[in-house]
């Protein structure tokens, strides 16, 4: 998988909402000094072709993504505008709707970067490739892998190891996810928006502190930006749906997370991350913080 695409893993129906007029989802890149820079202000995000793989003829096999695009992806712009239009009637959430977006938690979670990238990375990775390896082997008989050759070895096999994760079966899971308790996070009116980086994202919202008691300080959720003004939650218990709103000051720690893990992200505007912290990987029991910069188009 090529650099620029690791973190294009959010669905094109969801991606959608951060273009501008002419369609255009402009990203930027964190350098070593943790400074975002605008990749290339004329790009669009390149979402097709994230999960292909090469058959042995090196033909492009778009199964996964296909697949990824019948199941949630052509139904997510679907889905949100529905959500968007009923706002503030959303809960509780009905069960058509929580399944879908409980298919959509766990399958963006599984097309996660960082998930991906330790999939490669660990020790039965190399069983996996063996036995992709053997399955080319027979395809193609006594003839050439014209895929090894364009792209190399290693790079096919990943390939076809990563299609094959992001479409695995996750009925079970999507079950016991739609009957956890839902939270539609909403930025209030003077607050900047989400913005998209490594998300799914497990955090601890201390905002509900208040509201709630001090059982939920400790409280915890999956999170996944659907909306530059949404961002659905599964809570690990069984409590009502809610709706929680965020104030600027949650949203500069929550956009600072996503910095945090993410090497590019989405904004629609630089200005949406005015503000925004995170504390130093190791240091996030100190005091010290780091305030983001961000260089304009």
């Amino acid at each position: 998988m090529p650099k620029q695409k690791k973190n294009h893993f959010v669905g094109r129906g969801i991606i959608q909402f951060w273009g501008n007029h002419n369609g255009q989802v402009i990203y930027w890149e964190k350098n070593d000094q943790g400074i975002l820079e605008p990749r290339n202000p004329k790009s669009v995000h390149n979402v097709e072709y994230l999960y292909a793989n090469w058959d042995v003829n090196g033909n492009r096999d778009m199964h996964a993504e296909e697949a990824l695009a019948a199941e949630i992806d052509n139904e997510a712009p679907v889905q949100v505008r529905k959500i968007l239009r009923a706002y503030p009637d959303i809960v509780p959430i009905p069960d058509s709707q929580r399944a879908f977006l409980a298919r959509l938690v766990v399958r963006t979670v599984l097309r996660n970067p960082v998930i991906l990238d330790r999939l490669t990375n660990a020790p039965i990775s190399r069983f996996i490739r063996g036995l992709f390896r053997i399955k080319r082997w027979l395809n193609r008989k006594r003839l050439p892998d014209a895929a090894y050759e364009k792209l190399g070895r290693d790079r096919v096999l990943i390939g076809e190891m990563v299609s094959k994760f992001v479409t695995i079966d996750i009925e079970e899971r999507v079950r016991e996810f739609s009957a956890k308790r839902f939270a539609f996070l909403v930025p209030s009116n003077e607050a900047s928006n989400f913005i998209l980086g490594a998300q799914p994202f497990f955090m601890n919202p201390s905002m509900l502190s208040n509201t709630k008691g001090k059982e939920r300080m400790s409280d915890a959720f999956c999170g996944v930006v659907i909306h530059p003004r949404m961002l659905v939650a599964i809570f690990d218990d069984h409590e009502e749906d809610e709706i929680i709103i965020a104030s600027q000051e949650d949203m500069n720690r929550i956009n600072g997370l996503f910095v945090k893990y993410s090497s590019s992200v989405v904004m629609v505007t630089p200005n949406d991350l005015e503000g925004a912290w995170y504390k130093p990987h190791g240091l996030e029991e100190g005091e010290e913080i780091y305030n983001l910069t961000v260089k304009d188009l």
